[in-house]
């Protein structure tokens, strides 16, 4: 299709050529888009029929390859090593088959540590072994490609939710709050408890007492009629209250914009936007 809209155009259109590489080193994160059966990504064992179709269409050039494998990835030290195995791959086929690109885009992949807060992905490591790697295997001319897009964004947001409710049942501590993943659906969504803040406050405006729970492990869940609907589980609080606020951090990424926003017709959350002096 596009080498028809080129032809008809009068243009040559550039492409990049996503491909599913298969990786013996491969180090796998809780999120793989390639190295196995994926729907992402053109066959590696494919790229010489591509090669020879595009051949025959002069109206499409090929400017490079573009990887992205895997998502999550804590470990700087395996990024590394799978950035060495995309420039060490994109520079065997040039040689392979006489390719003359200008570009290896090598995805994303940089996660954050949900879990484990304070032990995020050592970017000054990756950084400092990045410029040592480019200078030693780098391919003249070729452009290297970042996706940073979850690893700069994940970190600005906050997702913050109002207790109304703290339930006892079964022998388990549940903290109700008026949202859920209909709003901020990461937790679900990568399988985890996510951290938060209990945020007090000291009104209360009802003659009944106020519900709390001190010293506790709690689950917080949403409003949602289903079981699925949980933001955090087997988390210790100090205290929490009804009409506290919970704040969850690392908000800014994969969180509203991925989330059921109208299951059941709750209204959806009030967003702020803060400039950063």
């Amino acid at each position: 299709m596009m080498a028809d809209i080129a032809a008809r155009a009068g243009r040559t259109a550039p492409v990049s050529l996503r491909i599913n590489l298969t990786l013996d080193t491969l180090a796998e994160t809780s999120l793989m888009m390639g190295g196995k059966p994926t729907p992402f990504g053109i066959p590696a064992q494919q790229l010489p029929e591509c090669l020879e179709w595009l051949r025959a269409r002069p109206e499409i050039r090929l400017r490079g390859f573009h990887f992205h494998l895997l998502s999550h990835q804590l470990d700087a030290a395996a990024h590394l090593q799978l950035v060495a195995a995309y420039l060490e791959q994109a520079r065997r086929w040039c040689d392979d088959h006489g390719l003359d690109i200008d570009h290896i885009n090598v995805g994303g992949g940089i996660g954050i540590n949900y879990r484990q807060p304070d032990r995020q992905f050592d970017w000054p490591a990756f950084s400092a072994g990045l410029s040592a790697l480019l200078n030693e295997r780098g391919m003249p001319g070729v452009a290297v490609r970042f996706e940073f897009g979850r690893y700069m964004t994940a970190a600005c947001g906050y997702y913050a939710m109002q207790v109304i409710d703290i339930k006892r049942s079964h022998g388990k501590t549940f903290v109700v709050g008026r949202g859920g993943s209909h709003h901020f659906r990461t937790p679900y969504a990568q399988g985890h408890s996510h951290p938060f803040h209990v945020l007090p406050v000291d009104e209360w405006p009802y003659s009944f007492a106020r519900p709390y729970a001190e010293d506790e492990t709690v689950s917080v869940v949403g409003q949602l009629c289903t079981p699925k609907d949980v933001l955090a589980f087997d988390a210790q609080v100090e205290s929490v209250r009804c009409n506290d606020v919970l704040v969850f951090p690392y908000a800014g990424a994969y969180a509203w914009h991925i989330s059921h926003h109208d299951f059941l017709r709750h209204p959806h959350p009030a967003q702020w936007y803060l400039p950063v002096e």
